[in-house]
């Protein structure tokens, strides 16, 4: 009795998850969020929530300087992180090249995507796929087992650097990894 209660909630809670993923994927009524202090924008299905709060444990950061797009249940989307100084005089490529050789030394031992030059808004921009953790200078996070993840490393018109991350396939969520992409399809600079 116990086991068929048990999958029971199980079927429930799954049929309400996918309804809910149904809705954001067939969802044509998107948003436009506008970062006005690093002059950027992209378009997101209304249901999700926005987050611009700061990095946690990190003093004096401005507002909107990490932008997370997230389902409810705090399910990441899409994400931007904007480096707190201006380094314009440094080179896209030497700081992309960086951060990209800072992932094959992680401990983890993530999988790492070769790092390719792409256009993003008709901007130069960097990316590398990655899987199970990221690892910045100051620390690091870890990415959901068996998710592949696309950074995208570019410079805005001010001169800071910007890391942006979404899923490009997911093993629990694959349609939540097609939201992303279109998240990321959308992004132009202001």
């Amino acid at each position: 009795m116990k086991k068929k209660l048990t999958l029971l909630v199980g079927l429930i809670l799954l049929l309400v998850v996918s309804g809910y993923i149904s809705t954001l994927t067939t969802n044509i009524d998107w948003l436009t969020f506008e970062n006005t202090r690093y002059n950027y924008q992209f378009k997101h299905p209304k249901e999700v929530t926005i987050d611009t709060g700061r990095m946690a444990g990190s003093i004096n950061l401005p507002e909107e300087f990490n932008v997370y797009v997230f389902i409810p249940g705090k399910m990441r989307l899409f994400e931007v992180f904007t480096e707190y100084v201006a380094t314009s005089s440094a080179p896209l490529s030497e700081y992309a090249n960086a951060v990209w050789k800072r992932q094959l030394e992680n401990d983890a031992k993530p999988q790492v995507g070769g790092l390719k030059e792409i256009l993003v808004d008709g901007k130069p921009a960097y990316s590398f796929t990655l899987t199970k953790s990221f690892t910045t200078e100051y620390g690091g996070y870890l990415l959901p087992s068996g998710d592949v993840y696309n950074y995208i490393l570019i410079k805005n018109n001010q001169g800071y650097f910007m890391t942006i991350h979404y899923p490009i396939s997911s093993k629990d969520h694959p349609e939540l990894a097609r939201i992303s992409k279109q998240i990321f399809n959308s992004f132009q600079f202001e």
